[in-house]
C-alpha cells in the first residue's frame, strides 16, 4: 500500500476520487491513487537531496539527479528510510510499554528516461523497490518475532504520439514481486512470488473545440505461486473502454463505459458519468455515479484454506458528490475537497448486497 511504498522515488501523487477509478483497475471502487514517474522537468544538470529525522528513530534520505537537453530527459532517484516505531503504549493491566519488535527499513529506486519531444517520445521506466518490517503482536500477545520482506521489480515503456487527428498511447509493463513471511517461534517461512504482464493501447480523438473521444483496450496476465496454493495459478483479464468528454469554460462532465473479460466471465454494462462545475471562482462542484466491480483476487480463489474458485466478480453501483475549495496566492496555495460517498455492492459469495456511507476530507498543497 501507499504506507510502505518509496514516495520520494515518484515524481507525482494524485487521486481519482468516486465510481469513476474503476476505469483504473480492480477494486477502485472508491477512487484510485495514481503514481507518476518522469523525468524532472530541469535545464542541463541539477540535483535534489531530501533529508529528514522523526520521532521513534525515524530517518530518511532523499537524493535526485536530472539531466536533460533537447531530445533526451534522463532522472535517477534513490530513497531509503528506517523507523524503528518503538513508540509507548498502555497494555491490558494500565502498564506503559514500549511496542517490540515494529522496526522498518525501506529502499527505493527508479530511472527514468525519455527520448523525443512533446509530439513523438518514447520512455523507457525501471522502479525496485524493498520493504523489510518486523510485525508486532498483539496486546495478548507477550512477544512476537514475525517479520515479512517484500521486494518488487516493475519496468515500463510508453510510446505516446500526436497525429494530426489523434493522439495515440501504447504502454507495456513487466512487474515481479516477492514476499517472504517469516515466524521464528512456529517454525513458519513462507514465500511468494508473482510477475504480470501489462499492454495498454489509448487513443484520444478531440471532436471540435469542446468535445472529446477516447478509447482504450488492454490486456493484463499475471502469474502467482506461494505455499498456500496447491500449483502455480494465472489470471487474464481484458478490458476495452470508450469515453466522450465535454469540456468548456468552467465546466466539465464526462461519460463512459467499460466491458472487461475476466477468466471467463464477462462484464459488458459498467458505465460512468462525471461532473465538475466552477460555480465560484474559488468554489467547484464535482459529482459523479458509475457501476462499480471487484474482481476476485488470486488469493480469494487458490488460498488455502479459505479460497474459492467458483467466486465471480462482484458489483454495484457508487455516487459521490462534493465541493473542491481552491485557493493561491504568490506565494503558497491550499486545495481542500469534502466529499459524500454512498456504494451499493452485491457480493456473489455471501448472495445479499450492502450498503456503505462514508465522508472523506482531503488537505493537499
Amino acid at each position: 500500500g501507499v504506507q510502505t511504498c518509496a514516495l520520494p522515488i515518484f515524481s507525482k501523487a494524485s487521486i481519482q476520487y468516486g465510481g469513476n477509478g474503476a476505469t483504473q483497475g480492480n477494486a477502485s471502487v472508491g477512487g484510485s491513487v495514481q503514481l507518476h514517474s518522469q523525468p524532472g522537468a530541469y535545464d542541463g544538470y541539477a540535483t535534489e537531496l531530501v533529508m529528514g529525522i522523526g520521532s521513534f528513530h525515524n530517518q530518511q534520505l532523499g537524493v535526485a539527479s536530472h539531466f536533460s537537453e533537447e531530445g533526451i530527459k534522463v532522472s535517477t532517484r534513490a530513497y531509503f528510510q528506517q523507523n524503528k516505531n518503538d513508540y509507548p503504549f498502555q497494555d491490558l493491566f494500565g502498564q506503559t510499554q514500549h511496542l517490540q519488535n515494529a522496526a522498518l527499513n525501506q529502499q527505493g529506486f527508479s530511472q527514468d528516461v525519455q527520448l523525443g519531444d512533446e509530439k513523438n517520445n518514447l520512455s523507457v521506466h525501471t522502479w525496485y523497490l524493498k520493504n523489510e518490517y518486523q510485525i508486532p503482536g498483539s496486546l495478548l500477545q507477550s512477544y512476537s518475532v514475525q517479520k515479512q520482506n517484500d521486494e518488487a521489480v516493475r519496468t515500463a515503456l510508453s510510446w505516446n504520439k500526436q497525429f494530426k487527428k489523434f493522439n495515440f498511447i501504447w504502454n507495456v509493463g513487466y512487474t515481479n514481486d516477492k514476499i517472504r513471511f517469516v515466524d521464528s517461534l512456529i517454525s513458519l517461512d513462507e514465500k511468494s512470488k508473482s510477475y504480470s504482464v501489462q499492454s495498454d493501447f489509448y487513443i484520444e480523438q478531440p471532436l471540435g473545440k469542446y468535445w472529446k473521444n477516447s478509447y482504450r483496450l488492454n490486456y493484463n496476465y499475471t502469474e502467482a505461486y506461494t505455499d498456500a496454493y496447491r500449483e502455480k495459478q494465472q489470471l487474464q483479464t481484458i478490458n476495452v473502454i470508450a469515453k466522450t468528454s465535454y469540456e468548456k469554460n468552467n465546466l466539465y462532465a464526462s461519460l463512459s463505459n467499460r466491458g472487461s473479460w475476466y477468466n471467463n466471465d464477462f462484464q459488458w454494462f459498467m458505465p460512468a458519468f462525471d461532473i465538475k462545475w466552477k460555480f465560484a471562482k474559488q468554489l467547484t462542484l464535482i459529482a459523479d455515479v458509475a457501476r462499480v466491480y471487484r474482481n476476485p483476487t488470486l488469493n480469494d480463489l487458490y488460498w488455502q484454506p479459505g479460497g474459492n474458485p467458483n467466486l465471480k466478480t462482484e458489483s454495484g453501483w457508487n455516487q459521490s458528490a462534493g465541493i473542491e475549495v481552491n485557493h493561491q496566492t504568490e506565494k503558497w496555495k491550499y486545495q481542500l475537497q469534502s466529499v459524500a460517498f454512498y456504494a451499493d455492492r452485491k457480493s456473489t459469495r455471501l448472495n445479499s448486497s450492502h450498503t456503505v456511507i462514508s465522508y472523506a476530507v482531503f488537505c493537499l498543497k
